[in-house]
This record gives C-alpha cells, sequence and structure tokens, in this order.
C-alpha cells in the first residue's frame, strides 16, 4: 500500500510557498518523491506567480484531479485544478476554476468586500463533483464557507452561499481549513477555528446534505487546548516553543473515517518566527502526535522554512 502526502512547503526566505509530494508505506513518516516539489509558483502564470498551497486530491475516473489555492505577486488568491493517471504525474490547466470575479455577483453585497477565493475541499458526487470554499475580506464576517458543483471539473455553480461565518464559534474567530468527510448517508465537516491571539483549534459538525451543517464540538486532542495561562505564558515567553499555537488544518484519510488523523503544528523557532510541520495523531481524541514530515535540512531547500497543509489519499 502507498499514500501519497501533497502538502504545502515555504523557503527560508519566507515568501516562496509551493506544493511537494512525500509517500509512505504505512502513512506515518513520508519520504519525499525526488526533492518533493510538485506544483511550483511561476511567474509565467500570474495568477500563482507567488505561491502554490492547500492542495486538495480526488479519484475520478482514469486517475486523480487535483485543486489548490494559488497567489499571486499582488496576493489575490483563486482555486486552480490538475490531473493525474497515476497521482505522481501531473498536468495543470493554465487558468483558475475559481476567482473573485466569477463569483462576484453571488458572493458580493454593498457590506462586503471579497478579496480572496481560498482552501478548496472536494468530493465526487455522482456524474459531478461538489466544492466547499472559503472566502475572506475586508468586511467579511471571520470569513465565510460557500459550496459549488460542476459537471466538468472546470466551470463551477455557486449554490450554496455562507454556510458557515467564523463568528458563529466566537467573537473574532476565523475559519479556515475545510474538510468533508462522507459518513453514513451524511457528512462530517471539520474546520480549524482561529481565534484573535493566533491560537487554532479544530471543530467538527454533522450535516445530512453538506449544506445545512449543526453539531459542533471541538475535537482537537486534549493536550492542545490553550487556556488563560498558556496564553500569557505566550506573550511572556521570548524563546523556542513547540506547538506554540496548537495544530490545525485537520485531515481524515477516505475510508479511514476512524483511524489516523494529521495535522500542521504551529512551532515558534528560536527567533519566534511560526513555522509549522505535519503531524499524526492515532485517533481523533488521541493527545499523542508524532512527525509525519518536517522541513527539509538543506537550506536552500524550497520547503525548508515550514510544510503545512497535509492531504493524504492512497494510491493503491
Amino acid at each position: 500500500m502507498t499514500y501519497a502526502l501533497y502538502y504545502a512547503g515555504m523557503a527560508n526566505d519566507m515568501v516562496t510557498e509551493q506544493i511537494g509530494l512525500a509517500l509512505s508505506p504505512d502513512g506515518r513518516r513520508f519520504q519525499r518523491v525526488g526533492d518533493g516539489l510538485l506544483v511550483p509558483a511561476k511567474a509565467s502564470h500570474p495568477w500563482k506567480g507567488l505561491r502554490t498551497c492547500n492542495p486538495t486530491v480526488i479519484a475520478v475516473p482514469g486517475g486523480f484531479r487535483m485543486y489548490y489555492q494559488g497567489i499571486s505577486a499582488e496576493r489575490d488568491i483563486c482555486i486552480a485544478g490538475g490531473f493525474s493517471g497515476d497521482g505522481l504525474a501531473w498536468d495543470f490547466d493554465d487558468e483558475p476554476c475559481l476567482t473573485v470575479p466569477m463569483l462576484a455577483e453571488a458572493l458580493e453585497a454593498p457590506e462586503r468586500r471579497i478579496t480572496d477565493v481560498l482552501e478548496p475541499a472536494v468530493l465526487v458526487d455522482g456524474d459531478g463533483l461538489r466544492m466547499w470554499f472559503v472566502t475572506r475580506g475586508a468586511n467579511e464576517p471571520g470569513n465565510r464557507l460557500h459550496h459549488a458543483r460542476s459537471a466538468d471539473g472546470r466551470t463551477w455553480r455557486l449554490d450554496g452561499v455562507g454556510l458557515v461565518a467564523g463568528t458563529l464559534f466566537g467573537p473574532g474567530r476565523q475559519i479556515h481549513y475545510p474538510q468533508i468527510v462522507p459518513r453514513g448517508s451524511g457528512f462530517d465537516v471539520y474546520l480549524s477555528v482561529r481565534a484573535k491571539g493566533g491560537y487554532f483549534t479544530v471543530v467538527r459538525g454533522q450535516s445530512a446534505n453538506g449544506l445545512a451543517i449543526d453539531g459542533w464540538r471541538e475535537v482537537i486532542p486534549r493536550r492542545f487546548r490553550r487556556g488563560f495561562l498558556d496564553r500569557l505564558a505566550h506573550r511572556l515567553i521570548r524563546r523556542a516553543r513547540p506547538y506554540a499555537l496548537g495544530l490545525a488544518h485537520s485531515h481524515v484519510v477516505a475510508g479511514e473515517e476512524a483511524g489516523a488523523v494529521y495535522y500542521h503544528a504551529y512551532h515558534l523557532d528560536a527567533r519566534r518566527r511560526i513555522f509549522m510541520d505535519i503531524v499524526r495523531a492515532e485517533s481523533p481524541s488521541s493527545g499523542a502526535v508524532e512527525p509525519a514530515l518536517s522541513p527539509a535540512v538543506p537550506a536552500d531547500a524550497w520547503d525548508a522554512f515550514f510544510v503545512a497543509d497535509p492531504f493524504i489519499i492512497r494510491l493503491d
């Protein structure tokens, strides 16, 4: 059996972020394929001229389809796709499939200024696809979760606006990194929630149709739930600190929903810069995590500063 980990990595310039690929026979420790780089940022494609990140991969007839986030030099964010027959060698579309202008009529209102379309989560639904994604902007209430459908994987029709807003989880909260997991006749919906101080937690809701979501509860391991004293220590301690801001971007592998969960973990380095690595917990309730992929050791590697945004599938 082969597990494929698609992830985002940032270079030590703390600017260049790109998507990589690593493999594992058991889903525990992953090894990069070559240097790992899979979806480079490209000046020839201005919409992803600065960064690529947040990959999500689904099995489709004949192979696999990826959706990911492209970021331009102006920091505009969109969603684009690609196709692979084996999950290893990929052809990527020349243009994004979801941008702010494409969604402007459905999403914009006088009181909202949507600036970014980001963080796709995609499932196969019969002969078509469903996508959940996040928007943010100057007047967004803590980011919002939306839903769209596509018959061909390239043209999308928005049919669910504002399913969840970050403020549902408290003042100043923001939602990120959705994952939608089929369970029985419905879905589990995972979100990462960011508090004002930068601390993350993970919540899970239930939905019968993927649109109306309720029953939210916190599912992050208890050791990573931050109280007042921990927040105070974070402000006062001026040194490197592991798990300084907790865990986020939870991912369960399709078909293994009762098993392991992957996250990226937030740490502080000796200069109090935030960096991430990818970790694995044996179950959603496990308080212990183990490294799954760490930043590359060579200082000039494309993913030497951090690795994040885990998405794992089984290739065979």
